[in-house]
Protein backbone atom coordinates (compact mmCIF):
# COMPACT_ATOMS: atom_id res chain seq x y z
CA UNK A 1 0.00 0.00 0.00
CA UNK A 2 1.60 3.59 -1.06
CA UNK A 3 0.47 4.99 2.11
CA UNK A 4 2.25 2.95 4.48
CA UNK A 5 5.32 3.40 2.15
CA UNK A 6 5.25 6.87 3.29
CA UNK A 7 4.51 6.21 6.74
CA UNK A 8 0.86 7.71 6.74
CA UNK A 9 -1.70 6.42 8.92
CA UNK A 10 -3.32 3.38 7.86
CA UNK A 11 -6.86 2.47 9.95
CA UNK A 12 -6.19 -1.38 11.68
CA UNK A 13 -9.77 -2.13 11.11
CA UNK A 14 -11.63 -2.04 8.00
CA UNK A 15 -12.83 2.06 7.44
CA UNK A 16 -16.79 1.21 8.28
CA UNK A 17 -15.59 0.48 11.81
CA UNK A 18 -13.60 3.60 11.98
CA UNK A 19 -14.44 6.79 14.00
CA UNK A 20 -17.42 8.56 13.28
CA UNK A 21 -17.60 6.56 9.32
CA UNK A 22 -20.59 4.28 10.64
CA UNK A 23 -22.60 7.46 11.51
CA UNK A 24 -21.30 9.33 8.05
CA UNK A 25 -22.12 5.93 6.10
CA UNK A 26 -26.21 6.31 7.63
CA UNK A 27 -26.29 9.98 6.53
CA UNK A 28 -24.92 9.42 2.96
CA UNK A 29 -27.72 6.61 3.04
CA UNK A 30 -30.10 9.15 4.38
CA UNK A 31 -29.41 11.94 1.93
CA UNK A 32 -29.65 9.48 -1.21
CA UNK A 33 -33.05 7.98 -0.40
CA UNK A 34 -34.73 11.54 0.35
CA UNK A 35 -33.12 12.85 -2.48
CA UNK A 36 -34.65 9.84 -4.33
CA UNK A 37 -38.24 10.24 -2.44
CA UNK A 38 -38.09 14.56 -3.57
CA UNK A 39 -37.06 13.05 -7.37
CA UNK A 40 -40.40 10.87 -6.89
CA UNK A 41 -42.43 13.63 -5.81
CA UNK A 42 -41.47 16.30 -8.42
CA UNK A 43 -42.63 13.59 -10.77
CA UNK A 44 -45.46 12.75 -9.25
CA UNK A 45 -46.29 16.93 -9.37
CA UNK A 46 -45.38 17.37 -13.30
CA UNK A 47 -47.52 14.06 -14.36
CA UNK A 48 -50.12 15.77 -12.69
CA UNK A 49 -49.72 18.94 -13.95
CA UNK A 50 -49.34 17.92 -17.49
CA UNK A 51 -52.75 15.77 -16.86
CA UNK A 52 -54.48 19.04 -15.99
CA UNK A 53 -53.24 20.82 -18.67
CA UNK A 54 -53.91 18.51 -21.48
CA UNK A 55 -57.35 17.97 -20.10
CA UNK A 56 -58.03 21.59 -19.90
CA UNK A 57 -56.55 22.63 -23.82
CA UNK A 58 -58.54 19.08 -24.74
CA UNK A 59 -61.58 19.56 -23.33
CA UNK A 60 -62.36 23.30 -23.31
CA UNK A 61 -62.90 23.32 -26.79
CA UNK A 62 -63.92 20.18 -28.21
CA UNK A 63 -67.38 18.67 -30.18
CA UNK A 64 -69.01 16.10 -29.95
CA UNK A 65 -67.67 14.29 -33.25
CA UNK A 66 -64.63 15.03 -31.88
CA UNK A 67 -64.50 13.57 -28.77
CA UNK A 68 -63.71 10.07 -28.55
CA UNK A 69 -60.87 10.80 -30.57
CA UNK A 70 -59.47 13.79 -27.96
CA UNK A 71 -60.61 10.98 -24.95
CA UNK A 72 -58.34 8.67 -26.52
CA UNK A 73 -55.50 10.59 -27.51
CA UNK A 74 -55.67 12.06 -23.64
CA UNK A 75 -55.48 8.48 -22.44
CA UNK A 76 -52.73 7.83 -24.89
CA UNK A 77 -50.21 10.53 -23.57
CA UNK A 78 -50.89 9.97 -19.80
CA UNK A 79 -50.33 6.62 -20.11
CA UNK A 80 -47.15 7.13 -21.58
CA UNK A 81 -46.26 10.52 -19.03
CA UNK A 82 -47.04 7.68 -16.95
CA UNK A 83 -44.37 5.20 -17.90
CA UNK A 84 -42.08 7.57 -18.26
CA UNK A 85 -42.54 8.03 -14.82
CA UNK A 86 -42.19 4.90 -13.82
CA UNK A 87 -39.03 4.20 -15.64
CA UNK A 88 -37.26 7.36 -14.15
CA UNK A 89 -38.08 5.92 -10.72
CA UNK A 90 -36.99 2.53 -11.63
CA UNK A 91 -33.40 3.86 -13.00
CA UNK A 92 -33.19 6.53 -9.76
CA UNK A 93 -33.41 3.63 -7.31
CA UNK A 94 -31.20 1.70 -9.33
CA UNK A 95 -28.36 4.43 -8.99
CA UNK A 96 -28.77 4.75 -5.46
CA UNK A 97 -28.56 0.95 -4.69
CA UNK A 98 -25.58 1.27 -6.64
CA UNK A 99 -23.68 3.93 -5.27
CA UNK A 100 -24.95 2.69 -1.84
CA UNK A 101 -23.63 -0.78 -2.71
CA UNK A 102 -20.23 0.47 -3.76
CA UNK A 103 -19.39 3.11 -0.75
CA UNK A 104 -20.33 -0.46 1.76
CA UNK A 105 -18.34 -2.57 -0.44
CA UNK A 106 -15.15 -0.06 -0.13
CA UNK A 107 -15.22 0.91 3.04
CA UNK A 108 -16.27 -3.14 4.84
CA UNK A 109 -13.19 -4.24 2.70
CA UNK A 110 -10.47 -1.42 2.59
CA UNK A 111 -8.95 0.43 5.70
CA UNK A 112 -8.79 4.44 6.14
CA UNK A 113 -5.51 5.93 5.13
CA UNK A 114 -4.54 9.36 5.58
CA UNK A 115 -2.96 12.07 2.84
CA UNK A 116 -1.83 15.07 2.71
CA UNK A 117 -3.72 16.77 -0.04
CA UNK A 118 -4.39 19.79 -2.34
CA UNK A 119 -7.43 20.66 -3.64
CA UNK A 120 -8.66 22.85 -6.33
CA UNK A 121 -11.24 23.75 -8.80
CA UNK A 122 -11.30 22.40 -12.23
CA UNK A 123 -9.81 24.87 -14.62
CA UNK A 124 -8.38 27.46 -11.51
CA UNK A 125 -12.02 27.93 -10.41
CA UNK A 126 -12.49 27.58 -6.51
CA UNK A 127 -15.60 27.90 -6.75
CA UNK A 128 -16.47 25.12 -9.28
CA UNK A 129 -18.81 22.30 -8.93
CA UNK A 130 -16.07 19.72 -9.16
CA UNK A 131 -12.68 19.49 -7.21
CA UNK A 132 -9.44 18.16 -8.39
CA UNK A 133 -7.81 16.24 -5.16
CA UNK A 134 -3.93 15.92 -5.28
CA UNK A 135 -2.58 13.21 -2.88
CA UNK A 136 1.11 14.35 -2.35
CA UNK A 137 4.16 12.50 -0.95
CA UNK A 138 6.39 13.50 1.69
CA UNK A 139 8.54 15.23 -0.69
CA UNK A 140 5.58 16.94 -2.44
CA UNK A 141 5.24 14.95 -5.41
CA UNK A 142 1.77 14.32 -6.61
CA UNK A 143 1.02 10.42 -5.88
CA UNK A 144 -2.58 10.83 -7.50
CA UNK A 145 -5.03 13.02 -8.40
CA UNK A 146 -9.04 12.46 -8.46
CA UNK A 147 -11.50 14.57 -9.04
CA UNK A 148 -15.01 14.58 -6.68
CA UNK A 149 -17.53 17.00 -5.56
CA UNK A 150 -16.50 17.75 -1.83
CA UNK A 151 -18.84 19.03 0.54
CA UNK A 152 -18.55 22.15 0.98
CA UNK A 153 -18.00 22.79 4.68
CA UNK A 154 -15.06 20.05 4.07
CA UNK A 155 -13.64 22.58 1.42
CA UNK A 156 -14.57 25.14 3.56
CA UNK A 157 -12.24 23.96 6.22
CA UNK A 158 -9.27 23.35 4.20
CA UNK A 159 -6.93 26.24 4.52
CA UNK A 160 -5.51 27.62 1.38
CA UNK A 161 -6.78 24.71 -0.26
CA UNK A 162 -4.63 22.20 1.83
CA UNK A 163 -5.14 19.62 4.82
CA UNK A 164 -5.13 15.60 5.43
CA UNK A 165 -7.82 13.93 4.01
CA UNK A 166 -9.15 10.13 4.46
CA UNK A 167 -9.11 8.06 1.35
CA UNK A 168 -10.28 4.14 1.31
CA UNK A 169 -9.67 1.98 -1.72
CA UNK A 170 -7.39 1.19 -4.34
CA UNK A 171 -6.26 4.42 -5.72
CA UNK A 172 -6.27 3.06 -9.40
CA UNK A 173 -9.98 3.09 -9.14
CA UNK A 174 -12.90 5.06 -7.55
CA UNK A 175 -12.52 5.89 -3.72
CA UNK A 176 -14.78 6.44 -0.84
CA UNK A 177 -12.97 10.13 0.72
CA UNK A 178 -13.62 11.26 4.14
CA UNK A 179 -12.71 14.63 6.36
CA UNK A 180 -10.48 13.57 8.94
CA UNK A 181 -11.90 11.39 11.80
CA UNK A 182 -14.74 10.00 8.84
CA UNK A 183 -17.11 12.71 9.49
CA UNK A 184 -18.69 13.33 6.13
CA UNK A 185 -17.43 10.49 2.98
CA UNK A 186 -17.50 10.64 -0.78
CA UNK A 187 -17.28 9.20 -3.73
CA UNK A 188 -14.19 10.33 -6.02
CA UNK A 189 -12.87 9.25 -9.44
CA UNK A 190 -9.12 9.14 -10.78
CA UNK A 191 -8.79 11.88 -13.36
CA UNK A 192 -7.28 10.32 -16.48
CA UNK A 193 -6.77 13.44 -17.90
CA UNK A 194 -2.80 14.26 -17.51
CA UNK A 195 -3.01 17.25 -14.84
CA UNK A 196 0.18 19.48 -13.87
CA UNK A 197 1.17 19.87 -10.52
CA UNK A 198 -1.26 21.88 -8.31
CA UNK A 199 -1.40 25.50 -8.89
CA UNK A 200 -1.50 26.08 -4.89
CA UNK A 201 2.52 26.77 -3.59
CA UNK A 202 3.42 25.86 -0.40
CA UNK A 203 6.42 26.21 1.96
CA UNK A 204 8.85 23.37 2.58
CA UNK A 205 7.83 24.03 6.43
CA UNK A 206 4.15 24.40 5.86
CA UNK A 207 4.12 20.92 3.64
CA UNK A 208 6.57 18.84 5.89
CA UNK A 209 4.09 19.84 9.26
CA UNK A 210 0.76 18.87 6.96
CA UNK A 211 2.83 15.81 5.63
CA UNK A 212 3.84 15.17 9.64
CA UNK A 213 0.19 15.20 10.84
CA UNK A 214 -0.82 12.54 8.27
CA UNK A 215 1.36 10.05 10.08
CA UNK A 216 0.82 7.18 12.40
CA UNK A 217 1.33 8.72 15.54
CA UNK A 218 -0.05 12.10 14.84
CA UNK A 219 -3.44 10.46 13.82
CA UNK A 220 -3.75 7.92 16.48
CA UNK A 221 -3.41 10.56 18.50
CA UNK A 222 -6.18 12.62 17.12
CA UNK A 223 -8.36 9.71 17.24
CA UNK A 224 -7.44 9.02 20.89
CA UNK A 225 -6.15 5.66 19.84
Amino acid sequence: MIAEKYGYWISPNPAAETANTPTAIEAVHGAAAKAHQDTRRAHVVFLGLFIGLVASLTIGGITRHALGFILGALIGMIFIAAAMLVIANRKGRRHVSRNSQYLMQILQHHSWQAWPCVAEGQDGNPNSFAKHIYLMSPQQEVVRVFTAVMPQDVWWSLTDGMGVLWVCGDLRYAVIMGSQLGEQIWIAHPYQKPVAAPMTTMTTQVFQDLARSATSSAVQRLIGG
